[in-house]
């Protein structure tokens, strides 16, 4: 690894991928690059179909036009991370299909991401960051768990907003924070998913089961161009492009915390730009770490009816 970008060659013969998202922009640069690795499946969960099987469609052109041919097989599943339901179909789905038995990399890449002009919530009626950037992963993991094969990876898109973030438990939604302050909710939801990523590490230890987080860098993405507060989407919207990164470049720390081997990496931690970073000091705190695991519990069986979530993860 050099200046944040992977440059490990390491094969994926074999290996099992599902992805939230990845359909466009960073995502589909690391469906790309795994498609290179020989990748042997790679499950897309994505709210539209159709994009997924368009980036499918582009990333086998792209395969053929290097000359070479493409024998990674890519399946697009729709899952709506903005509602619980979805994510609970999304999962059974996968587990009867006779297509997969065992999954190595669970990517949870997919986010609401930005500012938009007024706080959203989902169908469920919780606020969309909270949800889809942190709540529907931590439930997308417990019901895939049964599938994680050992010495599986857990990878988790978490943000340098983070490092602004706050978690009340009392008050989820955080109405006063979305107008105060320019990360909002979004730095809330990406540092509860820097917490999760930690506390995975410690609680599927015996399991041989590892789990990171990571920030892939400033890039310019509709969450960027669609900030509701002005100021801040030129700011950004300049440092992305004089500074950021590609797409590609964005997806690298992704694609490192996957071929990386796992004795040059640290379980539970937080990564940017292919290297360990400094993190909110926050995530630190095992009794915040054990309520918000709790509070998360509490949540799902709150609003999806009927639920069987194995509690022993």
């Amino acid at each position: 690894m050099t200046n944040g970008i992977c440059l490990d060659d390491t094969k994926l013969d074999g290996k099992v991928i599902v992805i939230t998202g990845g359909n466009t922009g960073i995502g589909s640069e690391y469906v790309l690059d795994m498609t290179r690795r020989n990748c042997k499946h790679i499950i897309m969960a994505c709210r539209s179909v159709d994009k997924g099987k368009q980036c499918a469609k582009w990333v086998f052109d792209k395969i053929r036009a290097e000359g070479m041919v493409p024998t990674t097989v890519i399946t697009v599943e729709q899952c709506d991370l903005s509602s619980l339901n979805s994510v609970v179909q999304f999962c059974d789905r996968l587990k009867r299909s006779s297509i997969i038995k065992r999954i190595d990399y669970l990517i949870c890449f997919a986010a609401a991401t930005g500012i938009p002009i007024e706080q959203k919530f989902t169908s469920d009626g919780m606020e969309m960051h909270f949800q889809c950037n942190y709540l529907s992963h931590f439930l997308l993991i417990h019901l895939l768990f049964s599938l994680l094969n050992n010495g599986a990876r857990i990878i988790l898109t978490s943000s340098q907003a983070h490092l602004f973030g706050k978690i009340d438990l009392n008050n989820i939604s955080r109405l006063e924070r979305y107008d105060r302050h320019p990360f909002g909710t979004y730095g809330d939801s990406k540092l509860a998913l820097v917490i999760l990523a930690r506390e995975l590490s410690k609680r599927l230890e015996a399991n041989n089961i590892v789990a990171y987080s990571f920030h892939p860098g400033t890039v310019l993405t509709n969450g960027i161009k669609h900030n509701r507060i002005w100021y801040l989407r030129i700011f950004l919207t300049i440092v992305a492009y004089f500074y950021g990164k590609s797409h590609r470049d964005g997806a690298q720390t992704m694609i490192y915390l996957t071929v990386t081997e796992q004795c040059w990496l640290s379980n539970g931690r937080y990564y940017a730009d292919c290297a360990l970073a400094p993190y909110n000091q926050v995530v630190d705190d095992d009794k915040l770490a054990d309520q918000l695991w709790s509070h998360s519990y509490d949540l799902i069986e709150k609003y999806v009816d009927g639920i069987n979530i194995n509690k022993s993860v």
